[in-house]
């Protein structure tokens, strides 16, 4: 993915940052995937944690698509052959 990314900048004609290519994670990133962990150890119910985990990603990223988040989180269908 981040190989994806950084193709995505070749046409611009400013260089991108270290940071635009590569995310690098903060204490406060490591903070808040350790709530989630606590969440699902203390059984908070899923759409809890997925609405906590939304919000955080709004807050990050203000592009962030909610609706495409969620209907990722949904279970995956496993059919019978």
């Amino acid at each position: 993915m981040k190989i994806a990314m950084a193709t995505t900048f070749v046409a611009e004609t400013n260089p991108p940052t270290l940071t635009q290519l590569f995310y690098i994670m903060t204490k406060k990133d490591f903070e808040f995937l350790a709530s989630i962990v606590r969440m699902v150890r203390n059984e908070v119910p899923v759409d809890m944690i997925e609405g906590s985990i939304a919000n955080y990603c709004i807050q990050q990223n203000s592009r962030f698509d909610e609706d495409r988040f969620r209907d990722a989180c949904k279970p995956l269908v496993v059919r019978e052959v």
